[in-house]
């Protein structure tokens, strides 16, 4: 998961398809915020989630993602979209965490079955029917509903509908 307000993948697809993108997705490449995707691109870079915190969190993956493991960072790793001259230099960084080394196995289930409830009995913001968990709605099977919304709409190779120029991603909304 990046570690940016929107992934660039949008940013990119907004720029094929001709259209703008929200305020406070991105700076152009002298900082100032930008609603056009190819200024964005341009030199530009995608904002951080969570402001100057948002920001540490990203510099902390770039250090763990890239300096330690001694594949490129700060901006080095090269556009596997367009830069075929050489590799792009990335490597992956995993931990695992064995949960039942600080609690037991049923306090940790317990714990996270409480937690989960709790995000999905958060007040919805204005506009919206549920607060789910992150990757919930992908993980959602095919035609499948929740309790308050309709099936979640996908093509018939299993992808999420509206992904290209038309359909819901295109609009402002698609950048939820």
């Amino acid at each position: 998961m990046s570690p940016a307000v929107a992934a660039r993948g949008k940013i990119r697809r907004a720029a094929r398809c001709g259209q703008s993108i929200p305020l406070g997705y991105a700076l152009d490449a002298k900082g100032r915020q930008t609603t056009d995707p190819n200024v964005a691109l341009d030199g530009g870079t995608v904002q951080p989630i969570g402001g100057p915190k948002g920001s540490a969190l990203a510099m902390l993956m770039d250090v763990i993602g890239g300096v330690i493991s001694g594949a490129a960072f700060g901006g080095e790793v090269r556009n596997h979209f367009e830069d075929y001259e050489a590799p792009q230099n990335v490597r992956h960084f995993v931990m695992a965490i064995k949960p039942d080394l600080f609690v037991s196995r049923e306090e940790y289930t317990r714990r996270m079955v409480t937690l989960v409830q709790r995000v999905h009995a958060d007040p919805t913001a204005e506009g919206f029917d549920e607060v789910i968990m992150p990757g919930e709605r992908e993980r959602r099977p095919r035609g499948q509903t929740s309790p308050h919304r309709g099936a979640v709409p996908r093509q018939r190779d299993g992808r999420v509908a509206g992904r290209g120029c038309q359909g819901r991603a295109a609009t402002a909304a698609g950048f939820r």
